[in-house]
């Protein structure tokens, strides 16, 4: 990926979280290009009551140990709303919202984030027949009311399975499987609620895949 310059000469201020800010900072707004393989994209299906919802989590893992992670500040509001955390992938939380420090113009209200989703080629492959990333897909629908499915592969030979269910604080809220499977491409399907049949509250959850051999976990979206 290689970024390239969307404005120039434009003086922006620097903000290193949660309060450090300096202006001006930076004269250059870059644009980040991502390209996303299909098979490790995911899908979300809004609803008329609750629209399609898309969030952006990037992750800064600098080479350089003086170099360090800030947020570039300007006049203009976007739609979205940026928060930042310290931690690492899979990150379960806390996030802490991001706003304009003590210096800025707009000091108080909440920095947003820009970016745009663009969709420039068609696998010409059916959904069903995409691989799966690290044996474990997105489940479908996310965001999901009352039920959602996951789809996960079996290796050759198969071997033993576990998926929980994890809410944010890591807590296991619901065993899916724990059990030896055949080798092959299984689905399951979560109900949203927890091991005692108690519906679960609208929020953040991951779904977590373990064999012998290897770990995976993924995020969704549970909308009331």
């Amino acid at each position: 990926m290689t970024p390239h310059i969307w404005l120039d000469g434009v003086a922006d201020g620097w903000l290193t979280p949660p309060d450090i800010y300096s202006f001006p900072a930076d004269w250059t707004i870059w644009m980040y290009s991502f390209v996303i393989p299909p098979e490790e994209a995911f899908h979300q299906i809004g609803m008329p009551d609750h629209p399609i919802t898309y969030w952006l989590d990037v992750q800064a893992r600098p080479h350089d140990p003086d170099a360090f992670f800030g947020w570039k500040t300007s006049l203009d509001h976007w739609n979205d709303d940026a928060v930042w955390a310290i931690g690492m992938e899979p990150y379960p939380g806390p996030w802490n919202e991001l706003r304009y420090p003590q210096g800025h113009p707009l000091v108080g209200d909440s920095i947003d984030l820009a970016f745009e989703l663009e969709m420039h080629y068609g696998t010409g492959v059916d959904e069903d027949e995409v691989p799966l990333r690290s044996g474990l897909g997105q489940n479908v629908p996310n965001p999901f009311n009352p039920k959602t499915s996951i789809a996960y592969e079996v290796p050759a030979s198969g071997c033993h399975i576990a998926i929980d269910i994890l809410d944010v604080s890591g807590r296991v809220v619901r065993h899916l499987v724990d059990e030896f499977q055949e080798e092959g491409r299984r689905e399951i399907v979560w109900d949203g609620r927890d091991n005692e049949g108690r519906e679960l509250s609208s929020g953040v959850y991951f779904y977590k895949l373990v064999t012998p051999e290897s770990e995976a976990t993924r995020k969704m979206l549970l909308l009331k």
